[in-house]
């Protein structure tokens, strides 16, 4: 059983789709800490992220546990993408657009995207890595957004004011936004004047 670190990316969603009468399933592993405290919706929306990149990429989800390795439990996730190969790219500029005023334990998602996409665009870095998880072979990504101090988020949020779960919750969304953003080729598009990264 191999375990997912990144989703499927449209090619394989494709691949896998045609094979399965328009099904994928993978495995992904969340820290059983991470389940505390989650209502259905927004751990369905971020269940389905983990596989195709979408929040909204499966339906008729079915989630199966998959057993445990250390802190994490293993999910066998499955679903029709049907609906999200018919229009992917539209859906994948969704993702990577945080919601207006969107706040995730007060701080304001949209400026520390903002910054992350200014930084991966100076340094051309779109040119590179067509994912976030591509980004890490390049420079360390998991510091994208936040000031040249290292330790303010361009919101002015001290990091370590947040605590390691909240810490972890923020990051989730932001890298998950910027993920969506280099997968649909917008980074591309607006390093070429299609657009302006928000």
């Amino acid at each position: 059983m191999k375990i997912m670190d990144q989703p499927f990316s449209k090619d394989q969603l494709q691949d896998l789709s045609r094979k399965h009468d328009g099904r994928v399933r993978g495995v992904i592993a969340v820290p059983w800490f991470d389940l505390l405290d989650r209502s259905q919706e927004p751990f369905e929306e971020e269940i389905c992220r983990r596989v195709t990149g979408s929040r909204y990429g499966l339906i008729d989800l079915t989630i199966k546990v998959a057993g445990c390795l250390g802190d994490d439990i293993l999910f066998e996730v499955g679903g029709d993408v049907t609906h999200l190969l018919a229009d992917y790219e539209t859906t994948m500029a969704e993702e990577a657009t945080p919601a207006v005023g969107e706040l995730i334990h007060g701080v304001d998602v949209a400026r520390v995207v903002a910054l992350a996409k200014r930084q991966i665009l100076e340094a051309g870095l779109h040119l590179r890595a067509g994912s976030f998880s591509a980004l890490h072979d390049f420079v360390d990504a998991n510091m994208l957004g936040f000031h040249s101090d290292q330790e303010h988020l361009a919101d002015g949020t001290a990091f370590g004011d947040l605590g390691v779960e909240r810490a972890v919750e923020v990051m989730n969304r932001v890298q998950s936004i910027l993920d969506a953003w280099l997968r649909s080729g917008q980074a591309r598009r607006q390093a070429e004047g299609g657009g302006h990264a928000p």
